[in-house]
């Protein structure tokens, strides 16, 4: 079996199957848009750009090193709301409906529908992880600490787990209320 202990290669790969999901989202989003002429399905299509967008850019350090706290918890924060809303439209449209009675391009709006279903429950619950990483592992040390929250290069890549050498320091001890990085830290980042 293999064993993941490197922090950063967990983000990394949390943020994958993220970004993986929001592309099935987008994709399938279209499809039962296309198929099942069901305009409801234009959440999941958002949901699934704003996804891209956002896991796409957690993956490369340039984006990471330049993202503070404060607009990590916002947009993960903003993208759970879009997994609970998608979530609650197609649990709403095709939730109680059986598609067995469809055919042709019907057929396949409504399982395709179906499948969002699946992908919503699966986008959620990997946000909520990641909401709950972020703020037990990194919001809560810096507010515990009163450290200020649009610090930049605090996150490994991935912006889950905090660097590994981040020294916590108060507003007592250092007048801007920064956190520190140790410089052999930030050159292994990346550019």
């Amino acid at each position: 079996m293999i064993r993941i202990t490197d922090d950063r290669t967990k983000a990394f790969i949390f943020r994958f199957v993220q970004m993986l999901l929001s592309i099935l989202q987008f994709s399938l989003g279209i499809v039962t848009t296309i198929y099942a002429g069901n305009a409801d399905c234009a959440f999941n299509i958002i949901t699934g750009i704003f996804g891209m967008s956002y896991y796409t850019a957690l993956l490369f350090p340039y984006f990471v090193r330049r993202m503070s706290p404060a607009y990590i918890l916002g947009s993960e924060i903003w993208l759970t709301a879009w997994w609970i809303m998608s979530l609650g439209i197609m649990a709403a449209d095709y939730g109680p409906e059986s598609c067995a009675l469809l055919r042709g391009k019907y057929l396949t709006g409504c399982e395709t529908g179906k499948a969002l279903m699946g992908l919503a429950i699966s986008g959620l619950v990997e946000s909520l992880a990641t909401l709950l990483l972020v703020l037990i592992k990194v919001i809560h040390p810096m507010v515990s600490n009163k450290v200020s929250l649009l610090n930049k290069g605090v996150f490994q890549l991935g912006a889950i787990f905090p660097t590994a050498d981040i020294n916590w320091v108060t507003d007592a001890e250092n007048a801007h209320g920064a956190a520190t990085v140790d410089s052999e830290e930030n050159k292994s980042f990346g550019s």
